[in-house]
């Protein structure tokens, strides 16, 4: 029982350097930076298989994620258009997880997870955006705004062993306002 409900805390050692810049007399601003951490008893939910029901936290040893991300966006034509634009990419992998399952002849057998990647965490991340604002005078309204949108994130894997996971995807939306 011990084993089923207790598990060590999780402790990581991050790194992170990036830069922040104006450019074009400050109608565009680029942001970038790189990460590194080192995740010790990293904490993953994970079917009971013991007993087949529900999610039990496990420890999964050391893990580590590494990965860059940027974003630029900006105003053009006298503050009316803005836009921006957003990466990431991310590597998180085990560097030392085993766990036992159940064996289909009865009783259990280790499996090594060294290698395989995180599951839950997106290999890739990306989002686009523009609004355009019509200013009215003369009437009620101050200004008109049109936009679209796009956000997307993949390829994600849902188990250790990295069998069942999902494609790289988005989602493209608009949306006016007065």
């Amino acid at each position: 029982i011990k084993n089923t409900i207790a598990y060590k805390p999780e402790t990581s050692q991050n790194f992170e350097f990036g830069t922040h810049l104006n450019l074009f007399n400050n109608s565009v601003q680029f942001d970038f930076s790189g990460f590194y951490m080192k995740v010790l008893n990293q904490q993953l939910s994970v079917m009971a298989g013991t007993y087949g029901y529900g999610r039990m936290m496990v420890n999964a040893g050391e893990s580590y994620s590494c990965g860059v991300e940027a974003s630029l966006r900006g105003n053009s034509f006298n503050n009316h258009l803005s836009w921006m634009l957003n990466y990431s990419y991310t590597r998180a992998v085990f560097k030392d997880y085993k766990d036992s399952i159940a064996s289909p002849n009865g009783g259990y057998e280790m499996v090594n997870y060294k290698d395989k990647k995180v599951p839950f965490v997106p290999e890739h991340a990306f989002s686009a955006a523009s609004d355009y604002r019509f200013d009215i005078s003369n009437t009620g309204l101050r200004s008109i705004v049109i936009g679209a949108n796009m956000n997307g994130q993949g390829k994600i894997y849902w188990d250790e062993e990295n069998l069942v996971s999902q494609k790289l995807y988005f989602i493209l939306g608009a949306h006016a306002d007065a």
